[in-house]
Formats: C-alpha cells, structure tokens, sequence
C-alpha cells in the first residue's frame, strides 16, 4: 500500500485513521481490522506485540484449524504406511531367509541323489562282475571235469551225470561222440544214463511252450477271450430243472372198486399272534363269518412261546387267496404260508385212526368242523359242529 492511501477495515469498511488502534490478520487473507472490530484489547495487542503469538481473523482460524487436521490426518496416514512398509520389509526377509534355505536343501539333494546313482551303478557292476566270474568258473569246472573223464582220471559217481553235460551247444555236439564212446567203454548200460539226460534237459524247457493241447486233452473254446484278453469264465454248475406236477381233474365213479380216489386238496395256513382271550372256536366261527362257502375247515393249535397263540389253519384250497388279503384279518394278526418242515416242533402228535374225521391229542387242540349249507347259526356266530 502506497503512502497516500489510507487503509480500509475489512469488518466495517471504514478508513483507519489512527493506527495505533488497528491490527493486522498473520494468517492468509492479510486484512487490517479496528480493533474494536476486532474485538482486541489494548493489553491483549501488547501482549502479541512482546510474544510469539499471532492473531487470525474467523475466516484465517477455521482455515487453519481445518488445515491442522488435515496435516494430522496425513501424518497419521504417512506413518501407518511406514508402519506397513516395514513389516514387508522383515517379511521379505523372512521368505528371502526361507529360499536359499529351500536352495540349499535341493543342492544337497542333489548331490545326494548323484551319489545315490553312483553307488547303484558301482554296485550293479561288482554284481555283473561277480555273476561273470561264477559262470566262469562254472564253466572251467565242467572243462576240468570233462577233461579228467576223458583222459581217465577223476572217476565220478554214473549215477549223478549232470556234471557231463556241457554249458554251450558247440561242446555239446562236439562232445556228444567222446562222451558215448567213453560210456560204451566202460559200461555197455551207460547209454541208459545218455537218455536220462537228455530227458532231464528237455524238462528245463518253459512248460507252455511244449504244451500240445491234443496230448493235453484240452480245447480251446471259440469266442471265450474278451477284447481285453481276458478269459471268460462259464458257472459250469447244472442247474436243477423244475419238476413237473400236475393234478388230476377226471372224476371216477365210488362204485368201481378198482378205481382211485384223491385226497381232498386244502390250503395250509399259519395264523400268528392270536391274543389269549381267543380260541381255536372263535378263530373258525370268524373264518366263517368273512368266507360262508368254507365247507372242511381244520383249526390246530400250536405250541408257542410267550402271551400269544398260534394255529394252523386247513381250508379249502380255493379260498387260500382270501385268507392272504390283509383287510381280512383284525389288526395284529400274523398270516402266511405253513411250513410243515420248520413248524415240525411246534405240531401237536396226530393219530393214525383213518377213520376219526379230528386230529386231537390229549389236550384237543386240533378240531376239524362241517359248514353246512342250511346251518345258518353257524353263521351268525353261533358254536360250529365238530366231528367227534
């Protein structure tokens, strides 16, 4: 501001004219105030004057004051990320310490593995080379052998021959004429113990190969090897066929003496856990009741174990289909088929009496009962008829 110009208040816009009743903004706008303005004492205006202190208009000091937090919000933000920079710093470390161990580790395997090779392959050839000296020296054995029967010397035992025989087909052929003639020499019979070692060296020969299937009775079945070659296996075990029953239907005369008759064919039932309050009466008056056309129905109690009863039920055959309807029996009721041969326990004795029409023991637990056609109150549910 040049030295004519007479400074303007910023709150009142009026010209100062004393200046020693002004103050100056240190913060970014640089305005001048009136100190009554301003709202600044004297005292307060020398207190600034002899300290450090600077004063900020409203508009300097929430600038500010956003300013210093924002400062502190960076501060914050620059030493977090330091704070972060580090820490991957040491886990850098870390990792870089974990791969040259992880190098140094395959470096030894390395060498370990080369060491490993060498020894197998050391060891692989001292076995070769051992191998070649026992052939070797087998093969200088049988030489030796050979060499003592032929001049004479060194007899052997003409049972144990095998030591005769030489290791490769040229000595083999070449030797087969001295070997007959030493043989012949000594012994007209030796020729016996040529043929037996033969025999013994054509049995060394792999088995399969001199199979003959014709010499072995064996066939080769057509179309029994899969695409995989794999041998199809057949189940060659016989099945039993089913016999044939039949049932005759041909009526014959009861006058004819010589004439047959047929027993009468009835359905066998078992009838399980019946509550004790029943009987072998109330079971037929209730069979009965669901099927009237019943004519011969046989009711036999059997020995069980526990609170419950069971029977056995003859009826006829026709109606057998009837007796296996579960809606036709209370709820409870076990039915199914009797098995004479597993029930063979449980079955009260019988007698032998042909002529007696029930099959009772001594505590008459089997009854057989005639259903009439006119015998209505056996029906309604009166007492059956019983046989006696």
């Amino acid at each position: 501001m040049s030295e004519g110009e007479q400074e303007c208040c910023s709150a009142c816009k009026a010209d100062i004219t004393d200046l020693n009743k002004r103050i100056q903004c240190s913060g970014l706008c640089n305005h001048v105030f009136h100190m009554d303005c301003a709202s600044v004492k004297k005292a307060e205006l020398k207190v600034l004057d002899n300290t450090n202190f600077k004063w900020f208009c409203d508009n300097c000091s929430i600038l500010s004051t956003n300013m210093i937090g924002l400062l502190t919000s960076i501060k914050n933000t620059v030493l977090h990320n330091q704070d972060q920079i580090l820490q991957q710093g040491n886990m850098i470390k870390k990792q870089s310490l974990i791969i040259e161990n992880l190098v140094q580790e395959v470096n030894r395997l390395k060498e370990t593995k080369i060491k490993d090779n060498d020894i197998i392959s050391f060891s692989t050839h001292v076995s070769r080379c051992n191998e070649n000296k026992d052939k070797n020296q087998e093969v200088h054995k049988h030489d030796m052998d050979f060499q003592n029967v032929k001049s004479g010397d060194g007899r052997r035992p003409l049972s144990k021959v095998s030591w005769l025989v030489p290791t490769t087909l040229q000595d083999r052929e070449q030797s087969q004429d001295d070997l007959k003639n030493i043989f012949n020499t000594r012994n007209g019979g030796l020729s016996k113990q040529t043929q037996i070692t033969k025999e013994d060296e054509r049995s060394s020969v792999k088995y399969s190969s001199n199979r003959d299937p014709q010499t072995q009775g064996t066939t080769k079945l057509a179309g029994s090897i899969d695409s995989e070659g794999f041998m199809l296996v057949k189940n060659r075990k016989l099945k039993r066929t089913s016999q044939q029953t039949v049932i005759g239907t041909a009526e014959v005369s009861t006058d004819d003496n010589s004439g047959i008759k047929g027993h009468e064919r009835k359905a066998w039932i078992y009838v399980g856990r019946v509550s004790m309050d029943s009987d072998d009466v109330k079971l037929a008056r209730f069979i009965c009741q669901k099927i009237p056309g019943a004519r011969k129905l046989s009711v036999t109690k059997l020995t069980t174990r526990g609170n419950t009863y069971a029977y056995c039920v003859g009826i006829d055959f026709e109606y057998k289909d009837r007796l296996f309807e579960a809606s036709f029996w209370p709820k409870g009721i076990v039915v199914r088929r009797f098995n004479f041969s597993f029930n063979k326990k449980s079955m009260p004795p019988l007698n032998s009496d042909s002529n007696n029409m029930t099959q009772r023991n001594n505590n008459k637990v089997t009854d057989t009962f005639d259903v009439k056609e006119n015998d209505v109150n056996f029906h309604q549910g009166a007492i059956p008829k019983i046989y006696k």
